[in-house]
């Protein structure tokens, strides 16, 4: 089982913490850093000074006022140095501490959100089992396959918010349980897949990433149909995905760029941005074999040996 918690995001929590204590290390480091140069300059004019004023004893009550000031301002100096090394790691950790506040609530929000929106799908299935209209039918599955669309974008957002903290658990996982799970997501999609392997993955984490892109086929590539080919070459696993949709067409280096819309009527570049960061985590790749005629892709995956 993944350890992305919906509630309580472990792994994001102690990544936060790690990134909190290393912000704060630096602006440690800088601040004796400074506070050390501001002492050194300190000394070295009060060498200068006591050398002058052996040269020029005549000037002594000058050379002692200079030497009150220069010590006043390097007390000054060190003393805003240390305040603002202060009011920096202030900040941080309240930034930290706003950030885990704000992941909490919109972790709960996305998990209470996603048990109403699975009761309304499972009543609207119960509900097409029952009527016979094609109409009635028609406007039914829209209303499942939306909902499929809106369970996809919560997760997603919560992927995506959690994205930087590497909670990920990598176990033993088979490419037909995700395969199946997709089966039953997208009903309207034809899923094929050539054969089984088993790979080294994070169950939710892959699931997110297959999800992810038959809601593309289907939204943007008008697609009917997701063929799924494994072949394993040495220690990995590479699984080719390709629709039979209209491809993309556009700059395929852009994909992917978060917010980056092609054309007015595409999308926000989330799925393909979260696919390559969890196949990254997952210590895999995804790359873009043919955006063109169908699109199609090549994910990969370390392998475990039955």
């Amino acid at each position: 089982m993944s350890n992305y918690n919906k509630e309580n995001p472990r792994g994001a929590k102690t990544s936060d913490k790690s990134g909190v204590r290393f912000k704060v290390l630096i602006i440690v480091v800088w601040a004796l850093f400074n506070a050390s140069l501001s002492g050194w300059w300190i000394y070295f004019s009060f060498v200068q000074l006591e050398r002058f004023q052996t040269i020029a004893p005549e000037h002594g009550d000058k050379l002692l006022r200079k030497q009150r000031m220069l010590l006043w301002e390097g007390i000054t100096l060190v003393g805003m140095l240390f305040l603002g090394a202060g009011a920096l790691s202030y900040y941080v950790v309240r930034e930290a501490r706003q950030r885990g506040e704000l992941l909490r609530f919109f972790s709960t929000f996305s998990h209470e959100l996603k048990t109403p929106i699975a009761s309304l799908r499972l009543q609207a299935e119960a509900i097409q089992n029952k009527v016979h209209d094609e109409g009635v039918q028609t406007l039914i599955q829209r209303l499942v396959s939306q909902t499929n669309r809106l369970t996809l974008q919560l997760e997603n957002s919560l992927f995506l918010s959690t994205i930087n903290s590497g909670s990920v658990l990598l176990e033993p996982i088979l490419i037909s349980q995700a395969v199946q799970s997709l089966r039953e997501e997208f009903p309207t999609l034809t899923v094929e897949l050539n054969t089984d392997a088993r790979v080294l993955a994070d169950t939710r984490a892959f699931s997110a990433v297959l999800h992810n892109l038959a809601q593309n086929a289907i939204v943007h590539g008008r697609a009917t149909g997701l063929s799924l080919t494994l072949r394993e070459t040495g220690p990995n696993v590479r699984l080719l995905v390709k629709d039979n949709g209209t491809g993309f067409h556009g700059e395929a280096r852009e994909l992917g760029s978060l917010f980056h819309r092609h054309t007015a009527t595409s999308g926000s570049g989330i799925g393909i941005y979260l696919i390559r960061q969890l196949m990254e985590q997952m210590k895999g790749s995804f790359e873009i074999t043919n955006p063109d005629d169908g699109f199609a892709c090549e994910l990969t995956l370390e392998a475990v040996r039955l």
